[in-house]
């Protein structure tokens, strides 16, 4: 097992993440296809796909998720640095496949376009600035982490650093989908609780960045 995540390493989760944010994209866009380019009213989109469809897009995610985590997984680092390559590859995929989205269709029209992020376990709606504010904050902030950890002893975070991230991890995803029934009886954006939202962002970020201070703090150590 190495101590860090070498440079090519890093690079090639970029690559990896793009690649899939590609393929992403492709399923997006014929699925786009087959139900119509609206997807609000949402009820009327997912009916258009169909009970079958729907089921399979489910596991299309579930699976997209662990693919995800297989580059990770297979890095022969500590398991926080695996979880910071999650992170990375995570968020480089989401962001790439918004661009890529834009580049074919010109979709989204602007930030505050609303979108379907997940169907598990009930759909997630919001405002496309707030999953590219998510993954921006992820790539800055596991990069950094994983340039610290080249000459740093690992830091885990702290019981408050940990709670920070947990509760406004968890504060995102009720967020993303305390609208959802309005969106499953036909309702049309926009409606974002945006009042979770923002406070779970700067929690989350407060921990993370709290966590990144403390790590660059550390002394510097030499690995042979």
């Amino acid at each position: 097992m190495t101590r860090t995540v070498s440079f090519s390493g890093y690079l090639a989760l970029w690559v990896f993440a793009i690649a899939l944010a590609l393929i992403e994209a492709a399923v997006v866009i014929y699925l786009r296809a087959l139900g119509g380019n609206a997807l609000f009213p949402l009820h009327d989109a997912l009916r258009a796909l169909g009970t079958h469809l729907n089921s399979l897009e489910v596991f299309r995610e579930v699976a997209t998720l662990v693919v995800l985590l297989v580059p990770a997984y297979l890095l022969q680092v500590s398991l926080l640095l695996r979880v910071a390559a999650y992170a990375l590859v995570f968020a480089v995929w989401d962001l790439a496949y918004y661009g890529f989205l834009w580049l074919f269709l010109r979709w989204p029209g602007s930030l505050l376009t609303y979108d379907v992020l997940f169907l598990i376990p009930k759909p997630w709606v919001a405002p496309v600035i707030c999953p590219i504010a998510v993954a921006a904050a992820l790539v800055l902030g596991s990069t950094c982490y994983l340039c610290f950890a080249r000459n740093r002893s690992v830091r885990s975070p702290s019981l408050l650093e940990f709670s920070a991230l947990l509760i406004g991890i968890g504060i995102l995803v009720l967020s993303f989908t305390w609208e959802s029934d309005y969106y499953l009886r036909g309702g049309l954006p926009p409606r974002f609780a945006w009042w979770l939202f923002l406070p779970g962002y700067a929690l989350a970020l407060l921990g993370g960045a709290h966590l990144l201070f403390q790590f660059a703090r550390q002394d510097k150590a030499r690995f042979f």
